[in-house]
């Protein structure tokens, strides 16, 4: 989520370096692409180039009436309302049951001037209540045309007894042949469900990566995992190798805890196991087509999970314990301090982690470092988690123009030059990266840099709630990383279960009708 409200933000700076003003397109006018506006010029020099391109795509569109999107963040408040403006103007109709408000909006402040009228329509509900809101929505005949993409919830939507009752196929709406769509293409099929396509994929990034501090690498004598990684060099076993060096190499116990000083850990973070699992190529469950793949009982999940056994505190004793302290929560403050090796996080939380310790503590541009998961020693190739910010089409949307102008904003915005700049001095000047960091964070955010994984392990949730099973992924990964008991051991007590959900959930959709 913060991913997309930051791009968002950083498009109105854009705009404005692109038009030399902030709101060239009055509220109501056409929605035709306006003549002046800088998608109408980019690249023009060069028709055979730009004729299957998003900026081509664009005027071919009208939009009568605002796009519904239901959202746990709002987007009025945000550039991509001014982008949208800049290609398409403000539609003109109001959704039907909207016209008592410009905007079911959050009440978030916003840079526009209260006169000003939203793009869109947008409700916003809790993070908690999305589905269950979509669901009414759309039993009530008031469907979203729009809603934030997760893809383990579009293939449990999909795959099972609730299929064709959340979300559309996208194939006759969005224009696959796009250019910028093309280097997602392996991404795109690899996601497909039923031999069609529910989510346009047009960005990735990892879900998450490795901080690292430079001055306690190299104090410690070991290799800058940056630089083995540009060499090809960052495997499994570099990766296990340092933390073991680095860590004190006791089995902990709560007394040594407790009453230790200066303890030394190899790594931290919420999400540690489930990142390391994707460099493998795999997750525990897999999409084939739009049916889940049981994926617990393979040589490579078994290597995994045995991998990961090894930092547990009753092995090596190389992961922080939160079981044991700070409440099982991940301790920041200990990496900052120098006695964490690597904290496991998103890219996006240098913004407000890592920039408040370089400013408290002082440090210079270098000591903040950040490098993908290692390859598995077994691969060739990095596989990473993938991180991807799209939109899906509610079943029952009345305005799938508005769907495909929303969808091809966001393209365009990612696509423009003007904007990469733009976005690129609004990391630097509001947030304070460098360009060393950026220049890897760009690196690693390519299609073509990973062989990028989909984690649906999460659809462990929906089980749950529904009452029909327990989150054996959730009970596959503590056993080992929080446990350390043996893999097989832990198959051999949820691997059917694990099993027998994946069969529940491939009960066949019925054929759609469209």
């Amino acid at each position: 989520m913060r991913n997309s409200r930051k791009l968002y933000a950083i498009i109105l700076s854009a705009i404005m370096l692109a038009t030399g003003c902030a709101d060239n397109i009055a509220p109501g006018e056409s929605t035709e692409i306006k003549e002046n506006s800088s998608v109408a010029t980019e690249n023009s020099g060069n028709s055979e180039t730009n004729t299957n391109s998003v900026v081509n795509a664009v005027k071919d569109i009208s939009v009568d009436t605002k796009v519904k999107i239901l959202s746990w963040y709002s987007l009025n408040d945000n550039g991509i309302a001014k982008n949208y403006k800049e290609l398409f103007g403000v539609p003109g109709n109001i959704p039907e049951g909207y016209e008592e408000s410009n905007s079911w909006d959050s009440g978030n402040d916003t840079d526009s001037s209260p006169d000003e009228k939203p793009f869109a329509e947008i409700r916003v509900t809790s993070y908690a209540d999305r589905y269950s809101d979509l669901a009414k929505l759309i039993q009530a005949d008031d469907s979203p045309d729009a809603f934030p993409a997760q893809l383990y919830a579009m293939m449990y939507f999909n795959s099972n007894d609730k299929s064709d009752k959340y979300f559309d196929a996208v194939d006759g709406v969005i224009d696959f042949g796009l250019s910028e769509l093309a280097p997602y293409s392996k991404i795109q099929n690899d996601i497909r469900m039923f031999d069609k396509n529910y989510c346009p994929i047009y960005n990735v990034s990892p879900s998450s990566v490795l901080w690292y501090r430079s001055s306690v690498i190299k104090n410690a004598g070991l290799e800058d995992p940056w630089e083995l990684y540009e060499k090809d060099e960052w495997t499994w076993n570099k990766f296990l190798e340092m933390c073991e060096k680095f860590s004190d190499g006791k089995q902990l116990t709560e007394d040594i805890v407790k009453y230790g000083e200066n303890i030394k850990f190899g790594i931290d973070g919420y999400n540690v196991p489930t990142n390391l699992l994707a460099t493998t190529g795999i997750h525990l469950f897999g999409n084939d087509n739009g049916l889940y793949i049981d994926n617990s009982g393979t040589d490579k999940m078994k290597a995994a999970m045995e991998f990961l056994r090894q930092f547990d505190t009753t092995q090596k004793s190389l992961r922080y314990p939160r079981d044991l302290l700070n409440n099982w929560a991940p301790n920041y403050r200990e990496w900052a301090d120098g006695n964490t090796l690597f904290f496991e996080d998103g890219i996006w939380r240098y913004e407000e982690k890592r920039i408040e310790y370089k400013e408290k503590e002082n440090r210079d541009e270098d000591e903040i470092s950040f490098v993908p998961f290692p390859r598995y020693d077994a691969e060739k190739t990095y596989s990473q988690n993938m991180n991807t910010t799209s939109f899906l089409l509610p079943k029952g949307s009345k305005n799938k123009a508005g769907y495909q102008s929303l969808i091809y904003t966001d393209i365009y915005a990612r696509n423009d030059t003007q904007m990469q700049k733009a976005s690129r001095q609004y990391d630097k000047t509001e947030y304070g990266w460098n360009d060393r960091l950026l220049d890897r964070a760009e690196k690693i955010s390519q299609p073509d840099a990973f062989n990028w994984v989909c984690d649906y392990s999460s659809i462990a949730l929906f089980i749950i709630g529904s009452g029909c099973g327990e989150d054996v992924p959730g009970a596959l990964i503590k056993n080992t990383f929080l446990t350390g008991v043996k893999y097989d051991e832990v198959l051999e007590e949820y691997g059917s279960v694990n099993s027998r959900e994946a069969e529940m959930l491939n009960t066949p959709p019925e054929k759609s009708t469209n």
